[in-house]
Protein backbone atom coordinates (compact mmCIF):
# COMPACT_ATOMS: atom_id res chain seq x y z
CA UNK A 1 0.00 0.00 0.00
CA UNK A 2 2.76 2.45 0.98
CA UNK A 3 5.48 3.06 -1.62
CA UNK A 4 8.67 4.86 -0.54
CA UNK A 5 11.72 5.92 -2.51
CA UNK A 6 13.55 6.29 0.82
CA UNK A 7 12.72 4.97 4.26
CA UNK A 8 10.99 7.72 6.30
CA UNK A 9 11.95 8.53 9.89
CA UNK A 10 10.26 6.83 12.84
CA UNK A 11 7.96 9.83 13.35
CA UNK A 12 6.34 9.33 9.93
CA UNK A 13 6.27 5.53 10.18
CA UNK A 14 4.53 5.77 13.55
CA UNK A 15 1.94 8.15 12.14
CA UNK A 16 1.30 5.86 9.17
CA UNK A 17 0.95 2.89 11.50
CA UNK A 18 -1.60 4.80 13.58
CA UNK A 19 -3.48 5.70 10.40
CA UNK A 20 -3.53 2.04 9.34
CA UNK A 21 -4.81 0.97 12.77
CA UNK A 22 -7.54 3.61 12.62
CA UNK A 23 -8.60 2.41 9.17
CA UNK A 24 -8.58 -1.24 10.25
CA UNK A 25 -10.75 -0.36 13.25
CA UNK A 26 -13.37 1.15 10.93
CA UNK A 27 -13.02 -1.86 8.62
CA UNK A 28 -13.79 -4.12 11.58
CA UNK A 29 -16.94 -2.09 12.32
CA UNK A 30 -17.99 -2.52 8.69
CA UNK A 31 -17.44 -6.29 8.77
CA UNK A 32 -19.51 -6.59 11.94
CA UNK A 33 -22.45 -5.04 10.06
CA UNK A 34 -22.31 -7.60 7.27
CA UNK A 35 -23.86 -10.73 8.77
CA UNK A 36 -26.12 -11.78 5.88
CA UNK A 37 -24.82 -13.60 2.80
CA UNK A 38 -26.20 -15.34 -0.26
CA UNK A 39 -23.87 -18.31 -0.58
CA UNK A 40 -24.45 -19.01 -4.27
CA UNK A 41 -24.57 -16.88 -7.38
CA UNK A 42 -27.78 -14.94 -7.93
CA UNK A 43 -29.70 -13.15 -10.63
CA UNK A 44 -32.40 -10.48 -10.89
CA UNK A 45 -35.86 -10.66 -12.39
CA UNK A 46 -37.39 -7.33 -13.40
CA UNK A 47 -41.13 -7.11 -14.02
CA UNK A 48 -43.39 -4.16 -14.73
CA UNK A 49 -46.89 -4.39 -16.20
CA UNK A 50 -48.17 -0.94 -15.29
CA UNK A 51 -49.29 1.36 -18.16
CA UNK A 52 -46.25 3.60 -17.80
CA UNK A 53 -42.50 3.65 -18.33
CA UNK A 54 -40.37 1.32 -16.24
CA UNK A 55 -38.86 4.34 -14.51
CA UNK A 56 -40.08 7.88 -13.99
CA UNK A 57 -38.06 10.68 -15.58
CA UNK A 58 -36.53 11.42 -12.18
CA UNK A 59 -35.61 7.75 -11.65
CA UNK A 60 -34.09 7.52 -15.13
CA UNK A 61 -31.87 10.50 -14.43
CA UNK A 62 -31.03 9.11 -11.00
CA UNK A 63 -30.04 5.69 -12.32
CA UNK A 64 -28.04 6.99 -15.29
CA UNK A 65 -26.16 9.49 -13.14
CA UNK A 66 -25.39 6.93 -10.44
CA UNK A 67 -24.29 4.16 -12.80
CA UNK A 68 -22.11 6.45 -14.92
CA UNK A 69 -20.58 7.96 -11.77
CA UNK A 70 -20.06 4.61 -10.03
CA UNK A 71 -18.38 2.95 -13.01
CA UNK A 72 -15.76 5.68 -13.17
CA UNK A 73 -15.12 6.16 -9.47
CA UNK A 74 -11.36 6.10 -8.88
CA UNK A 75 -9.80 3.87 -6.23
CA UNK A 76 -6.65 4.34 -4.20
CA UNK A 77 -4.25 1.49 -4.96
CA UNK A 78 -1.04 2.89 -3.48
CA UNK A 79 0.19 5.74 -1.31
CA UNK A 80 3.36 7.15 -2.82
CA UNK A 81 5.74 8.92 -0.47
CA UNK A 82 8.80 10.60 -1.98
CA UNK A 83 11.86 12.32 -0.55
CA UNK A 84 12.28 15.79 -2.09
CA UNK A 85 14.49 18.66 -0.90
CA UNK A 86 15.18 16.91 2.41
CA UNK A 87 11.46 16.45 3.10
CA UNK A 88 9.01 13.59 2.67
CA UNK A 89 5.96 14.50 0.60
CA UNK A 90 2.79 12.72 -0.50
CA UNK A 91 3.62 12.33 -4.18
CA UNK A 92 0.10 11.43 -5.35
CA UNK A 93 -1.68 14.12 -3.34
CA UNK A 94 -3.41 15.47 -6.47
CA UNK A 95 -4.83 12.02 -7.19
CA UNK A 96 -6.12 11.72 -3.62
CA UNK A 97 -7.87 15.07 -4.00
CA UNK A 98 -9.37 13.80 -7.27
CA UNK A 99 -10.67 10.68 -5.51
CA UNK A 100 -12.25 12.70 -2.72
CA UNK A 101 -13.92 15.11 -5.14
CA UNK A 102 -15.37 12.33 -7.31
CA UNK A 103 -17.23 10.76 -4.37
CA UNK A 104 -18.60 14.02 -3.01
CA UNK A 105 -22.16 13.79 -4.37
CA UNK A 106 -22.52 10.20 -3.17
CA UNK A 107 -21.10 10.70 0.31
CA UNK A 108 -22.06 14.17 1.51
CA UNK A 109 -24.65 15.88 -0.73
CA UNK A 110 -27.94 14.80 0.85
CA UNK A 111 -30.02 16.76 -1.66
CA UNK A 112 -28.42 15.03 -4.65
CA UNK A 113 -30.32 12.17 -6.29
CA UNK A 114 -27.23 9.94 -6.21
CA UNK A 115 -26.56 10.47 -2.51
CA UNK A 116 -25.91 6.97 -1.18
CA UNK A 117 -29.01 6.87 1.02
CA UNK A 118 -31.24 8.04 -1.86
CA UNK A 119 -29.87 5.30 -4.09
CA UNK A 120 -30.48 2.78 -1.31
CA UNK A 121 -34.12 3.85 -0.94
CA UNK A 122 -34.58 3.67 -4.71
CA UNK A 123 -33.33 0.06 -4.85
CA UNK A 124 -35.16 -0.98 -1.70
CA UNK A 125 -38.46 0.36 -3.02
CA UNK A 126 -38.23 -1.75 -6.18
CA UNK A 127 -37.20 -4.87 -4.24
CA UNK A 128 -40.06 -4.50 -1.77
CA UNK A 129 -42.68 -3.99 -4.47
CA UNK A 130 -44.45 -7.29 -5.14
CA UNK A 131 -47.07 -5.90 -7.52
CA UNK A 132 -45.72 -5.25 -11.04
CA UNK A 133 -49.12 -3.81 -12.00
CA UNK A 134 -48.29 -0.79 -9.85
CA UNK A 135 -44.57 -0.25 -10.37
CA UNK A 136 -41.33 -1.97 -11.28
CA UNK A 137 -40.82 -5.10 -9.21
CA UNK A 138 -37.34 -6.56 -8.74
CA UNK A 139 -36.84 -10.06 -7.40
CA UNK A 140 -33.63 -11.93 -6.65
CA UNK A 141 -33.09 -15.66 -7.20
CA UNK A 142 -30.16 -17.89 -6.30
CA UNK A 143 -28.53 -20.50 -8.55
CA UNK A 144 -31.25 -23.03 -7.62
CA UNK A 145 -33.99 -20.53 -8.55
CA UNK A 146 -34.98 -19.97 -4.93
CA UNK A 147 -36.40 -16.52 -4.19
CA UNK A 148 -33.78 -14.79 -2.01
CA UNK A 149 -35.14 -11.26 -2.36
CA UNK A 150 -35.60 -10.84 1.40
CA UNK A 151 -32.03 -11.95 2.04
CA UNK A 152 -30.78 -9.57 -0.62
CA UNK A 153 -32.68 -6.65 0.93
CA UNK A 154 -31.08 -7.50 4.26
CA UNK A 155 -27.63 -7.50 2.66
CA UNK A 156 -28.38 -4.16 1.06
CA UNK A 157 -29.57 -2.72 4.39
CA UNK A 158 -26.43 -3.94 6.15
CA UNK A 159 -24.21 -2.37 3.52
CA UNK A 160 -26.08 0.91 3.83
CA UNK A 161 -25.73 0.80 7.62
CA UNK A 162 -22.00 0.19 7.18
CA UNK A 163 -21.69 3.29 4.97
CA UNK A 164 -23.47 5.35 7.64
CA UNK A 165 -20.99 4.09 10.25
CA UNK A 166 -18.01 4.88 8.03
CA UNK A 167 -19.23 8.46 7.63
CA UNK A 168 -19.98 8.70 11.36
CA UNK A 169 -16.41 7.63 12.19
CA UNK A 170 -14.76 10.00 9.73
CA UNK A 171 -14.33 13.67 8.89
CA UNK A 172 -15.95 13.96 5.47
CA UNK A 173 -17.93 16.99 6.61
CA UNK A 174 -14.68 18.78 7.45
CA UNK A 175 -13.04 17.73 4.18
CA UNK A 176 -15.87 18.76 1.87
CA UNK A 177 -17.27 21.78 3.68
CA UNK A 178 -14.01 23.11 5.02
CA UNK A 179 -11.59 22.35 2.20
CA UNK A 180 -12.69 20.70 -1.04
CA UNK A 181 -16.21 21.92 -1.79
CA UNK A 182 -16.71 24.98 0.40
CA UNK A 183 -14.59 27.19 2.62
CA UNK A 184 -16.69 27.22 5.77
CA UNK A 185 -14.97 29.61 8.18
CA UNK A 186 -15.95 27.40 11.12
CA UNK A 187 -13.34 24.91 9.93
CA UNK A 188 -10.63 27.49 9.18
CA UNK A 189 -8.71 27.21 12.51
CA UNK A 190 -8.45 23.44 12.13
CA UNK A 191 -7.56 23.71 8.43
CA UNK A 192 -4.72 26.14 9.12
CA UNK A 193 -3.31 23.84 11.78
CA UNK A 194 -3.67 20.66 9.70
CA UNK A 195 -2.27 22.33 6.59
CA UNK A 196 0.80 23.76 8.30
CA UNK A 197 1.58 20.63 10.33
CA UNK A 198 1.12 18.26 7.40
CA UNK A 199 -1.68 16.39 9.18
CA UNK A 200 -3.89 17.09 6.17
CA UNK A 201 -1.86 14.54 4.18
CA UNK A 202 -2.85 11.78 6.60
CA UNK A 203 -6.48 12.90 6.61
CA UNK A 204 -6.58 12.70 2.81
CA UNK A 205 -5.03 9.21 2.86
CA UNK A 206 -7.46 7.87 5.47
CA UNK A 207 -10.55 9.16 3.71
CA UNK A 208 -9.46 8.00 0.26
CA UNK A 209 -9.08 4.50 1.75
CA UNK A 210 -12.54 4.77 3.32
CA UNK A 211 -13.99 5.68 -0.07
CA UNK A 212 -12.62 2.41 -1.45
CA UNK A 213 -14.79 0.68 1.16
CA UNK A 214 -17.84 2.76 0.28
CA UNK A 215 -17.51 1.88 -3.40
CA UNK A 216 -17.40 -1.83 -2.50
CA UNK A 217 -20.45 -1.44 -0.26
CA UNK A 218 -22.46 0.11 -3.10
CA UNK A 219 -21.62 -2.64 -5.58
CA UNK A 220 -24.98 -4.39 -5.07
CA UNK A 221 -26.84 -1.14 -5.66
CA UNK A 222 -24.92 -0.74 -8.89
CA UNK A 223 -25.83 -4.29 -9.97
CA UNK A 224 -29.54 -3.54 -9.63
CA UNK A 225 -29.48 -0.21 -11.45
CA UNK A 226 -27.03 -1.17 -14.16
CA UNK A 227 -29.50 -3.61 -15.69
CA UNK A 228 -32.17 -0.94 -16.15
CA UNK A 229 -29.95 1.98 -17.12
CA UNK A 230 -30.06 2.99 -20.77
CA UNK A 231 -28.39 4.15 -22.86
CA UNK A 232 -24.83 3.00 -22.13
CA UNK A 233 -21.80 5.16 -22.78
CA UNK A 234 -21.08 5.11 -26.50
CA UNK A 235 -17.68 4.89 -28.22
CA UNK A 236 -15.77 7.77 -29.77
Amino acid sequence: MFVFDKKPPIRIMDRLRFLKEDFEHILQIVEQCKTTHITSSFYFKYEQNAPKSILTDFEKAQSVCFVSRYEHLPVLESIQIRYVNEQFILDNLSYLRHILNEYRTIVINKSDSIYYNSIHHFCRKKLLNTNPLVDLSVKVFDSLDNDVTDLFIKMLDENNKAIKLIIKNSNFDYLYNGILQHSDHLYTPRLLEDYHSGELNYIFIKHALLLNLIKDLMYLHHLILNNITFPKLGPL
